[in-house]
């Protein structure tokens, strides 16, 4: 990351652990740096899914194929590559999210259609299929990380790592939200190439938490400017 904000926050915020959410990072080297830079969130068995993408007409292949994916309902697990979009890069980036989708799967013995891949960085250069599986491999073994760790692999050009959480009573039993999220002048059109990921032990049926989220995101993120 670059130098630190000003607006930046004194800390990263203390983010509950949210059940059936593990998260683990490993180094890919999608470009020549020293950290990690492939997030791995497995989610347990059962879990819902609710998502919104960019509009941008050169999305990448992991966008096109994550608005698919949304419909089912149903995620295991989210990949995040951070150091290389993905974008603009044709049928060989198709190739690699594939890859990843069917690494991971395997691995986990589910559908390759609940694992999510999202990636942000360079654009018209395709994933390195090499790196990617060597990436995800470390991944999947590799000790769980805070918060914190997850958030600072997801960025690129951030300043700082950014993590949200609340929490709320509802029916009696207080449910938790954690989130993280990237970008940094990124956010137009609908988004761009900003990535914002959000946990919650809150049982929510697909349908209902995909309207909640698109509502959410219509008047926030949706509603700003920055490019």
């Amino acid at each position: 990351m670059t130098t630190r904000s000003p607006l930046a926050p004194a800390a990263f915020p203390a983010l509950p652990e949210i059940a059936g959410v593990t998260r683990r990072v490993a180094r890919a080297q999608y470009k020549t740096w020293d950290r990690c830079d492939l997030t791995y969130v497995e989610l347990a068995p059962g879990t819902t899914v609710a998502g919104v993408f960019t509009l941008n007409i050169c999305c990448s292949s992991e966008v096109e194929l994550g608005r698919e994916q949304v419909k089912g309902g149903k995620g295991r697990a989210l990949i995040v590559n951070a150091g290389n979009s993905n974008a603009f890069t044709g049928y060989r980036g198709r190739e690699a999210v594939e890859q990843i989708m069917a690494q991971v799967a395997g691995h986990l013995g589910c559908d390759a259609n609940e694992v999510f891949v999202s990636s942000t960085g360079v654009i018209g250069v395709p994933l390195p299929k090499d790196k990617a599986r060597a990436g995800v491999e470390a991944a999947l073994t590799a000790v769980p990380c805070s918060w914190e760790a997850a958030a600072e692999t997801i960025c690129t050009t951030d300043t700082f790592a950014k993590g949200s959480t609340a929490s709320a009573i509802v029916g009696g039993t207080t449910v938790h939200v954690a989130g993280i999220v990237k970008g940094s002048g990124m956010i137009a059109p609908d988004m761009a190439t900003m990535l914002g990921y959000i946990f919650t032990d809150a049982a929510v049926a697909p349908a209902l938490l995909q309207e909640m989220l698109s509502e959410a995101t219509g008047g926030s993120f949706n509603s700003i400017t920055v490019d």
